[in-house]
């Protein structure tokens, strides 16, 4: 009965010369766009495989509703679907596609005998991402004191980005007093690198779990294929030592504070993470204390190239991703640039002040071969 119901209502805007376009019909109801907002009212929505929303507005002299048309597998959603007559909007969000082929639906938007269809299509993961020569994933643990740094050093990536090489790509899981999320750092349409939220989490995880690791490098594995792979570690460190917490990477307090009593991942643990997911990495980089032992380099020798960090503390702010993104996509990374960026940067803005950041940074690049 829904169906005819709607093939009435076709018929009737047939009638009046009226269906699906901006127009007034002969009883003097109208469906037009928002003045000043025409390109809110498109004929059609291109999404790329990550998915994303578009808020579409429209002027109206009737009630109105609007429906998913042609889902069958419900990857359309649509929010507000029903109102009354004047200026109106609906947000149509499409669910990422994890299939390679692309998938089209529809949009109605109808006021009784006049609305507007809008074509919906969503590119398969394969075209949207085409395997590239270098994929990093910088891996943000920063539900601890450290959080205040996490927005700076995200800024600083998206400034390095500029000076990334093409056919690359920088991805970043953020988890510290705000629920996580994952960002892809690309330049936009005029050649500016830009942030891009591909993922939201609507609930707390655990970045210092095993598991949360594996799902962000799953995610970057299934969505940016690469010829190879890197990961930054970023947070507190420990390392390896005899006593207390002993040899592990970063620090969760799951209660989004800037405590830093909380749960702790064992360099064992990230090298189960990494080999049961993503599988030998180009290289490791540690922005954290401590990481550059004998011992954790010895526990993940078959799980990465080169190995990158400190065997003392780091400074607070950490790497000035600015310059060391740029190194993390050299060809020759054996060439130790990512170290010597970090190295170079506090050297020439610390090493003759009287800044508590004087000491400077100790970093060690190890072929693990």
């Amino acid at each position: 009965m829904k169906n005819l119901n709607w093939i009435f209502f076709c018929l009737a805007a047939v009638l009046f010369a009226a269906c699906f376009d901006d127009v007034i019909d002969a009883s003097g109801f109208y469906f037009k766009p928002v003045e000043n907002h025409e390109d809110r009212l498109p004929a059609e929505l291109q999404f790329n495989s990550l998915g994303g929303s578009f808020e579409v507005m429209f002027d109206t002299g009737q009630d109105w509703t609007a429906s998913v048309q042609d889902d069958e597998i419900g990857w359309i959603h649509i929010q507000n679907p029903e109102g009354e007559s004047g200026i109106n909007s609906v947000v149509i969000t499409a669910d990422p596609n994890n299939g390679m082929q692309s998938r089209t639906a529809s949009v109605l938007i109808l006021a009784q005998t006049v609305g507007k269809r809008i074509k919906i299509t969503q590119a398969g993961k394969e075209k949207e991402h085409g395997k590239t020569h270098r994929t990093v994933l910088a891996y943000i643990a920063a539900e601890n004191s450290l959080g205040s740094f996490a927005n700076e050093d995200l800024m600083e990536m998206v400034e390095g980005a500029n000076n990334m090489p093409e056919n690359n790509n920088l991805i970043v899981f953020v988890d510290d007093q705000k629920l996580p999320r994952i960002y892809e750092i690309s330049r936009n349409e005029i050649g500016i690198a830009d942030t891009l939220r591909v993922m939201n989490f609507e609930e707390e995880l655990d970045s210092t779990d095993p598991a949360t690791l594996e799902l962000a490098l799953n995610f970057v594995k299934e969505n940016y294929e690469a010829d190879e792979y890197g990961l930054v570690m970023w947070s507190h460190g420990e390392g390896w030592v005899p006593t207390g917490l002993t040899r592990y990477i970063g620090v969760d307090n799951n209660s989004n504070t800037t405590s830093n009593v909380g749960n702790v991942m064992r360099i064992d643990q990230l090298k189960s993470a990494i080999d049961n997911s993503i599988g030998k990495l180009d290289f490791i980089f540690f922005d954290a204390c401590f990481m550059m032992t004998a011992e954790v380099a010895y526990e993940l020798r078959n799980s990465c190239h080169y190995m990158i960090g400190s065997p003392c503390e780091i400074p607070g702010p950490g790497a000035p991703y600015n310059l060391t993104v740029p190194a993390m996509f050299e060809e020759d990374l054996g060439r130790a640039s990512i170290s010597k960026s970090y190295y170079d940067y506090y050297y020439d803005k610390y090493g003759h002040s009287t800044s508590s950041f004087r000491y400077g940074a100790v970093l060690t690049t190890l072929d693990c071969t």
